[in-house]
């Protein structure tokens, strides 16, 4: 949560325990970031509307998701594209964890993970700091664009619903990114 702001910008999920290997639980998992990561730039966007327009795509969400599927962890971004017609969904890093305390190599590559996220959250919480500085001069000068930047946000993916075998063979991708269009262009 961003100080007084009181604004999400990371949502982590575990789906399921270390090794356990439901690949449908993570593809379900998966979906619920990508709609929970949507919901948090809209709420963003909508607390901030009269932002400069050109930092609508700075705006970012994080999805962080501990995976028993293949005892990783991995991070995705997802980010505002085009004017608003599109939002990206990246996976950008992605850790395995070991049981074996002696795998030094794990345990820098999950060092590296939490670095590389320590990174990501903080490059969010700048990005909002400007768009709410933004937002307020221009609520102060009364320079206020016509459209707002919560309307600029077109794709509104589907509530996932939690429907049996639905998902099992989604996760056997492992996409490092996939595209929402809005639904005008679908």
């Amino acid at each position: 949560m961003l100080g007084a702001a009181k604004v999400e910008v990371m949502l982590f999920e575990a789906s399921g325990a270390f090794a356990n290997r439901d690949t449908a639980k993570h593809a379900y998992d998966l979906i619920k970031g990508a709609f929970g990561c949507t919901a948090m730039i809209k709420t963003i966007l909508a607390k901030y509307p009269y932002a400069n327009r050109e930092l609508l795509h700075s705006i970012s969400a994080i999805f962080v998701q501990a995976s028993g599927k293949d005892d990783c962890v991995r991070t995705w971004l997802m980010k505002p594209a085009g004017n608003g017609d599109l939002v990206t969904f990246e996976r950008v890093q992605k850790a395995r964890f070991s049981v074996n305390a002696k795998d030094r190599a794990s345990i820098r590559e999950i060092i590296d993970f939490f670095f590389t996220l320590k990174n990501l959250i903080e490059k969010s919480v700048a990005s909002i700091t400007a768009l709410k500085e933004s937002h307020d001069d221009h609520v102060l000068d009364g320079t206020r664009s016509g459209v707002r930047l919560d309307d600029m946000l077109k794709p509104t993916p589907l509530k996932p619903k939690k429907t049996q075998g639905h998902y099992g063979k989604i996760s056997v991708l492992d996409p490092p990114s996939f595209t929402y269009p809005s639904s005008d262009s679908a």
